[in-house]
């Protein structure tokens, strides 16, 4: 098993153990990774480009996350700490 594979593995074991994703916000993920940004430039960019932010930063401090389909037919990457 490569490195993505086993990476891609251990992401599909962490959500299982995902209890509530809506208890953290894009702040907290910024500030977990210390980085800075402006939230109201931020939201304003597409779905797309936010999800795949989440990811990079989810990756960068070990926090797992999930595509989850809304009501809205629109994919959104929910996310929480790795406990």
């Amino acid at each position: 098993m490569n490195k993505k594979q086993k990476k891609d593995q251990d992401q599909q074991e962490n959500q299982k153990s995902i209890k509530n994703f809506c208890m953290y916000s894009f702040k907290d993920l910024f500030e977990a990774a210390e980085e800075s940004i402006d939230l109201n430039i931020f939201y304003q960019q597409d779905r797309n480009t936010i999800n795949n932010k989440v990811k990079e930063l989810c990756n960068k401090i070990n926090w797992i996350y999930m595509d989850i389909q809304g009501n809205d037919g629109i994919t959104y990457t929910a996310f929480a700490p790795n406990h």
